[in-house]
């Protein structure tokens, strides 16, 4: 028996798996956890909607991502290095302390979000 919300079967997270094959991954707490080279891609142009997610202190390094919406998702003290965002919308998030080196973030959009540096970003 592990922590708490935190099941694997033979090394790997039942939470994360579920949230892969369910491609659903709102209202869930990532934070700490290990997603690096997690790809999230949308079906053919329907925008896939992720709010209310934790995601602080998680490895999301080499992260692909494609036409997802993120709303209130909590990023802070992440590390999306070396990560693929493209088409994605963030509205309400949350980056401070986030490393987002040697990424792309390719016609990508954030809305009233506080960056690593602490300030707010909107376009």
């Amino acid at each position: 028996k592990g922590p708490a919300g935190n099941v694997s079967a033979q090394g790997y997270d039942i939470s994360v798996l579920s949230a892969v094959a369910h491609n659903d991954w709102s209202n869930m707490n990532f934070g700490g956890k290990d997603l690096h080279g997690i790809r999230l891609k949308s079906d053919f142009g329907n925008r896939i909607e992720v709010a209310n997610t934790s995601f602080k202190g998680a490895n999301l390094s080499r992260l692909f991502i494609h036409e997802y919406e993120f709303i209130t998702c909590d990023f802070r003290n992440a590390n999306l290095n070396n990560s693929i965002i493209w088409e994605a919308e963030f509205i309400n998030c949350n980056f401070k302390g986030a490393t987002i080196i040697g990424s792309d973030l390719l016609e990508s959009h954030f809305v009233n979000c506080t960056m690593p540096d602490g300030t707010k970003r909107n376009d």
